[in-house]
């Protein structure tokens, strides 16, 4: 989940009627601002690590498909390794779960993805 830091400031306007209200909501605050600062310092150890590494041109390649980020380029990188010891697509699809299959009993199939 990513929350803007408009939307955090929004969270940090709400009024409480109860001062325990207001005191669980700056905790959640604090422990999300927290996280964030992690998955950022992470980021960029990643980012760095990458750089000028033999693996940058395969994840900058990642991220020029359409929806792709980096973060989603490393995870596929990652998860993937060598694409080449796939055979073909259909098993590159079954690998990550985009080849559907069908559980049938006498009574009823059902797909499952």
């Amino acid at each position: 989940m990513h929350w803007s830091g408009a939307f955090i400031k929004y969270l940090e306007g709400i009024e409480f009627k109860t001062e325990i209200g207001k005191q669980c909501l700056e905790t959640y605050i604090a422990d999300l601002r927290e996280k964030r600062e992690k998955i950022t310092e992470v980021l960029k150890k990643l980012r760095k690590a990458i750089k000028g590494s033999k693996h940058e041109s395969v994840v900058k390649n990642l991220c020029s498909v359409p929806g792709v980020s980096f973060i989603t380029a490393i995870t596929l990188y990652t998860e993937l390794i060598d694409i080449n010891r796939f055979g073909n697509t259909d098993q590159l699809c079954s690998f990550v779960g985009l080849t559907p299959s069908v559980s049938s009993t006498a009574d009823h199939d059902v797909v499952l993805v």
